[in-house]
Order: structure tokens, then sequence, then C-alpha cells
């Protein structure tokens, strides 16, 4: 297990939540995989190499499309924050290399004006109004837990063993 401390790497692995207004565009079948993981998905395929996350809504938005679309999810690199929340929810169609890192942090709800743009890893400007647990299964939660919990300063990266507990190698 690693730990970041770093300042600009806490900032870059910000999950959030968003309070706000709803989307107004309902999001259509893909839309959310792609600006989650920035068109990185072939017809069957998307692989995730360096995902710091983003905003969880959308991240749940693609993880319901990567089962609805009957797409396998590869974690071969960094997936941190937001993109952890897809992997868990697509647990099921979801496995790891050697080389992923899965790393969590708590999120922040912020408060962000309406006329705010939001989508893919940026960020909108908004106010934090609090930090909580990530919305994840119970069993990863148990894992963090028993590690110390979700670090509200940087993130905790869960090594590739405890990782295959929760996901199977890639073949």
């Amino acid at each position: 297990m690693r730990l970041f401390r770093d300042a600009s790497l806490a900032l870059a692995l910000f999950a959030v939540v968003v309070l706000g207004p709803p989307d107004r565009q309902p999001a259509h079948a893909g839309e959310a995989l792609d600006k989650a993981l920035q068109a990185r998905c072939t017809r069957s395929t998307c692989i995730i190499r360096d995902n710091r996350g983003g905003d969880v809504a959308l991240y749940q938005r693609a993880a319901r499309e990567v089962l609805a679309e009957g797409k396998n999810l590869v974690i071969d690199g960094f997936c941190a924050s937001a993109c952890v929340v897809l992997a868990d929810l697509a647990r099921s169609r979801t496995c790891i290399t050697l080389d992923a890192e899965i790393a969590v942090h708590k999120t922040s709800i912020m408060e962000v004006p309406a006329d705010a743009v939001i989508g893919g890893p940026d960020l909108p400007a908004g106010r934090l109004l609090r930090r909580s647990d990530p919305p994840q299964s119970a069993d990863i939660n148990r894992w963090v837990y028993a590690h110390g919990g979700y670090p509200s300063e940087g993130a905790m990266v869960m090594p590739v063993d405890a990782a295959r507990s929760f996901w199977p190698l890639c073949k």
C-alpha cells in the first residue's frame, strides 16, 4: 500500500460529487464512457492506463454503459478515485493486469454555479462543502478501512495482490 501526500497529485486525484442542477442532456450509449475514459474503447474493450478520476456521477454512468454495452474493462495502469468507482460498479466485466494501480481517497462534495460545465476529468470551480467516503462496495470499504481508511489528502494505492481479491487478472 502506498500513500500519496504530494499536494499537486492530491489535486489531480480530486473525486467530486457535484451538487447543482441535474444534467440537461441524458447520456447516450457510450457518451459517459467516452468522457470518462477519453475514448479509449474499442467495440468490445475499454482500457484504462492513466485515469485520475473526476465527476463520480459521470463514472457511475460510464459503469452502466460498460454493463449495458457488454464491454470488457481492462485496468492496465493507474486508475484512481472515480475510476475505481467505475471499476467497482462494472466489476463483473472488469479485469486488472499486473501493472494496475488502484488508488482511493475521500470524495469532495462541491457546490458549483448553475452554469458550470462538468465532464471528463476536468473539475468545475466551486465551494467545498465536505469530504466523504466514496460510493464503493462493502468489501472494498472493508479493505480500505482495515488499511487506515480513505485519505482526505493524497491517495492510498491498493497493491495488485490486494486488488486481485476484487478483480481477476486479465487473460
